[in-house]
């Protein structure tokens, strides 16, 4: 009897839009952080039911996928990560990420403890060289050094959070060295 291994299958949802993200406040944003015109937002539907245990089978096959490749954006700016459709020699670890904080007043202890001023401005330390990041402000510092006076702001579990790592994932994109 063969067995016969679930592969999923993954499809563009071409015409999903994004209210929020289309906002004239959130694109003028992204401008002002320099993200517009380098990040995109694609949904995918999977044909499968998913399971947690399926997890690293599942984020493999997504890349794995020839509609996903066909879709895949990479920023020629970015000049970090290429994708040549090969994965047999890739490592894959998936972590299943908290997602319990729903809201942005989960950042509002940045303004409280003095990382962001009232005004919106970013404080500004010395300039540091931390991996290939260039730290040139005490909220980036925060972000990806243990040494920062403000490391304790965000505990270890709010750290986690999906929303903290986007945010640290944002910042640090736009943040590397050239």
């Amino acid at each position: 009897m063969a067995h016969f291994e679930k592969i999923f299958k993954f499809c563009q949802l071409p015409n999903k839009k994004f209210s929020a993200y289309d906002a004239k406040s959130v694109q003028d944003l992204l401008l002002k952080w320099g993200l517009k015109g380098n990040m995109s937002l694609d949904v995918f539907s999977y044909d499968a039911f998913f399971k947690d245990c399926d997890k690293d089978k599942f984020v493999m096959d997504f890349f794995k996928d020839q509609d996903v490749q066909a879709f895949f954006k990479i920023s020629p700016r970015a000049k970090v990560w290429t994708f040549d459709g090969d994965l047999k020699s890739v490592r894959l670890q998936v972590e299943v990420v908290p997602a319990t904080v729903v809201n942005m007043e989960f950042f509002d202890k940045i303004f409280l403890d003095g990382l962001v001023r009232e005004s919106g401005s970013i404080c500004k330390c010395y300039d540091d060289q931390i991996g290939d990041i260039l730290v040139s402000d005490e909220l980036r510092k925060m972000l990806v050094s243990e040494e920062s006076d403000f490391w304790d702001v965000f505990s270890d579990k709010e750290r986690g959070e999906f929303i903290f790592q986007i945010f640290k994932h944002l910042h640090r994109r736009t943040s590397l060295s050239v």
